[in-house]
């Protein structure tokens, strides 16, 4: 799945490779230069949620994110887990 998102006049492109089975939520995802693994990935009807460590200018990140799934896409906010900053983005399937 591919999405991107803006934030402080950048736009930043995701890469979100998943797979689920049983619930659980699995691989990987993150900018497509520092792609990082999922953790603690679940499914539950139409929401699906994980975490991931990323890597901003040096500094690292837990990013939670938390999504609708829809025919094609995930509507997903994410942001980090001490609630300084979130996002809104929409990932599709990539062609």
């Amino acid at each position: 799945m591919e999405g991107s998102f803006e934030t402080q006049g950048t736009n930043f492109s995701l890469t979100l490779h998943l797979s689920s089975a049983a619930g659980v939520v699995t691989e990987r995802g993150g900018l497509p230069t520092t792609p990082a693994e999922i953790h603690e990935g679940k499914v539950d009807g139409d929401t699906v949620s994980f975490w991931l460590d990323t890597d901003y200018q040096g500094q690292k990140y837990k990013l939670i994110y938390k999504g609708k799934v829809s025919t094609g896409m995930i509507a997903f906010t994410f942001g980090t887990d001490d609630g300084s900053w979130s996002t809104d983005m929409t990932a599709t399937k990539a062609m």
